[in-house]
């Protein structure tokens, strides 16, 4: 589905002339604070892939993706074969419009598809470097490239995420969004149904009957543990129960939607990478709102047109976070974020409270009561970003390549 034909237009139709010298992707393995533990997973590190594209002028634009088997099915061998080949295709290249990056992403994806190689997550990270340098050599913001209509002074509360390995590590997870006077929180369930509900009874005491608190099942329950285990919850003082089915569970999701549209608000995550399954989900009334994770759904355009569509059936939409992201992609979140302007929840925006280092200098992190502010994303060029050059050769470098040739590390 092209972006330009959906109903989005760009604020002005800016033209540059950027002409891409070199490109280098890196491994982005940082370690974890602690383990973090769901459902479907646990990691202990971050894992994912940076890229760099450098211009002619010797500006560098940063794009980053978590590759997640389990969520999209993506390998990171996969995407980074993917984005191998994508780095080939525009090294010498030269975009002259910012609509450009869009064309050329699209034919990309096209591209990848016909080689039976996957496309969400490699073409985050190559859009988001393309948009970065775009925005550093122009000196304009992303996010007022693609609206004249920002906010003055936008501000999002971001929820505490519960997801420890074991209820003493939970328990100082509490501790933590308690202090922080968070009043959003999303608890990972789906193992011991007992414990996660004491679990909730323990949050509402210790936050509030005023806190909200939301479950994500990450795909644990079939669709009548579903129906028994729900209203359990909801007599907890929980409502909103994200991606209880597994990914390609339609028919449940239909199912369940149906026979708990009274008490209950069902959520989709993993089960929406693509935008042919957002257009499923939306058009079939199969879920109340979309969980978005700008590399799980390919990108700020897909992002942005998810929006739409959800928009025009009153589907809801978050901001969701893949573990073990950088402020990179926190930064990109925060455009998202800006530019629909009425995401329901916000996620991530951990930086060092979860990761060892951050290759963002500051690193982005939410403050108390949750509290971001967006306006740096409004008016700093790019990303809105510092991007910590020592912290970037920290890690590995795999391949690189300019317009004399390829150097594989791998």
């Amino acid at each position: 589905m092209c972006f330009i034909s959906s109903g989005w237009c760009f604020a002005r139709p800016l033209e540059n002339s950027m002409r891409v010298k070199a490109f280098k992707i890196r491994t982005c393995d940082i370690p974890l604070r602690f383990e973090f533990r769901q459902a479907s997973n646990a990691r202990i590190s971050s894992q994912g892939l940076l890229v760099e594209v450098v211009t002619e002028n010797g500006i560098i634009g940063y794009g980053e993706c978590l590759p997640r088997e389990y969520v999209s099915g993506e390998t990171l061998s996969q995407v980074t074969l993917a984005v191998k080949y994508g780095a080939r295709h525009f090294v010498g290249s030269t975009f002259t419009r910012f609509k450009d990056i869009l064309t050329f992403m699209e034919a990309l994806s096209v591209q990848w598809e016909k080689m039976g190689l996957p496309t969400a997550c490699a073409r985050c990270a190559i859009e988001l470097a393309l948009l970065d340098a775009w925005g550093r050599e122009t000196g304009a913001p992303l996010a007022a490239l693609f609206s004249n209509t920002l906010p003055d002074n936008p501000e999002i509360k971001y929820s505490g995420v519960i997801a420890g390995s074991n209820e003493h590590q939970n328990d100082l997870i509490l501790d933590f969004v308690s202090a922080m006077k968070m009043d959003q929180i999303k608890l990972k369930v789906g193992r011991d149904h007992e414990a996660e509900l004491r679990m909730v009874l323990k949050i509402r005491s210790r936050l509030g009957p005023a806190a909200g608190i939301r479950v994500d099942v990450n795909g644990a329950w079939c669709v009548d543990a579903a129906l028994r285990n729900i209203p359990d919850f909801v007599d907890a003082g929980v409502n909103t129960f994200e991606q209880p089915l597994g990914r390609f569970d339609r028919e449940g999701y239909l199912k369940l939607s149906s026979e708990t549209g009274d008490f209950a608000d069902i959520w989709v995550d993993e089960s929406v990478c693509s935008l042919a399954e957002a257009q499923w989900f939306i058009h079939h009334g199969a879920a109340d709102g979309i969980n978005l994770k700008i590399s799980k759904n390919g990108g700020l355009f897909n992002c942005m047109e998810i929006v739409r569509m959800a928009r025009e059936k009153n589907v809801r939409c978050q901001l969701g976070a893949q573990v073990g992201e950088t402020s990179l992609l926190t930064a990109a979140g925060r455009i998202l974020s800006a530019l629909a302007g009425d995401l329901v929840y916000h996620e991530g925006a951990v930086g060092k409270y979860l990761l060892e280092y951050d290759i963002v200098d500051p690193p982005l992190e939410f403050s108390t009561q949750g509290r971001a502010s967006l306006h740096a994303f409004t008016v700093n060029p790019g990303l809105g970003i510092r991007v910590d050059p020592e912290a970037v050769s920290r890690l590995n470098l795999l391949y690189g390549i300019d317009e004399r040739g390829a150097v594989d590390h791998t």
